[in-house]
This record gives C-alpha cells, sequence and structure tokens, in this order.
C-alpha cells in the first residue's frame, strides 16, 4: 500500500476514534465532563507522530466547529471552544504535539517520552484552566481547582497507557 494513503487512513481512524472517545462522556456536577480523549489524544500523538496526529486532531476539530456534535456531551459548533471546555480542546494542539515528539524517543527511552508527552498534558491542563476562569469569572487557582485537579491523576494514567500501548504497538507492526 502506498505510504501517503496508509497515512490518510491512520489519520481518518485516529480522528473517528478522537470523536467516538470524545462522546463517551460522564457529566460531572461542574461544566468539564469526564471524557475518553484525554487517552486517545497522547496515543494519536505517540502512534502516528506529531505531524499526523496533528492532522488527526485538527480533523476532529473542524468537523466539531462545523457543527457535527462530535465534543463531549453530542455538542458541535464553534461555540463549545469559547464555552467553558474550550480551553481544553484548544490544548489538545500541544499535547498531542508533544507527544508526537516524544514519540521519536519510544525505542530509546520511554522515561524521555513521558516527560515530552506530560509537558503536553501541562500545558493542555493550562489552556483548559485559563479558559475555564475566565468562562466562569473565576481566578486560575479555583479554576484549577474545579476544573483540572480532579482529572490530573487520571489523564497521566491514560498518558502512561497511551505510551505503553503505543510502543506495544510499534514494535508488533514493525
Amino acid at each position: 500500500m502506498n505510504n501517503r494513503v496508509k497515512s490518510l487512513i491512520e489519520c481518518g481512524i485516529f480522528a473517528a476514534l478522537i470523536s467516538v472517545l470524545s462522546l463517551i462522556s460522564i457529566p460531572l456536577p461542574f461544566a468539564v465532563p469526564l471524557t475518553l480523549q484525554s487517552f486517545i489524544i497522547p496515543l494519536a500523538g505517540f502512534y502516528l507522530g506529531y505531524k499526523k496526529g496533528l492532522i488527526s486532531f485538527l480533523v476532529y476539530l473542524f468537523i466539531g466547529i462545523l457543527g457535527i456534535p462530535v465534543f463531549s456531551s453530542l455538542q458541535g459548533g464553534f461555540y463549545v471552544i469559547l464555552g467553558p471546555t474550550g480551553g481544553f480542546l484548544l490544548g489538545f494542539i500541544p499535547y498531542v504535539i508533544l507527544a508526537g515528539i516524544g514519540s521519536k524517543q519510544i525505542n530509546k527511552t520511554k522515561i524521555k517520552s513521558f516527560f515530552f508527552g506530560l509537558s503536553g498534558l501541562i500545558l493542555c491542563h493550562i489552556f483548559g484552566i485559563a479558559q475555564y476562569a475566565l468562562y466562569s469569572c473565576q481566578n486560575f487557582l479555583s479554576a484549577f481547582i474545579t476544573c483540572s485537579l480532579p482529572f490530573i491523576l487520571k489523564d497521566i494514567v491514560f498518558l502512561f497507557s497511551a505510551l505503553v500501548i503505543s510502543a506495544k504497538i510499534k514494535k508488533r507492526l514493525i
């Protein structure tokens, strides 16, 4: 199979996976639901690399912005980017890029890969906290406690799981 065709198929599959796992959403008392996005985003980066991982995420993001309900809680439209969770959606951009950059380190050392991914996760949370703070008129610390702190441990476990799964898939395919 042509490499270009293979790349298009991989990007399409990951865009679809991001869409599906975003829809598996557990509403919480505050505006940020629990989703599986924080698993599939680093997996896309670690497995596809930063270019194809970013393309996959941007396809998902643009589909959602166009109004197709692929964002959490079956939402779609540009207004979601401006809402309480919009910062997390934009924060997934550096997250997938840094995980993708870290993917080049997987064969050398998983620790470097993990720290690239962790840097992306931290940036994602900073974007999300900032947007949530603006949206809810809270200070940064209050927004952190509300929309980030409850998810940090889960997100780190997802990051580590995505790294391990990606490395195993790559090893079997090579």
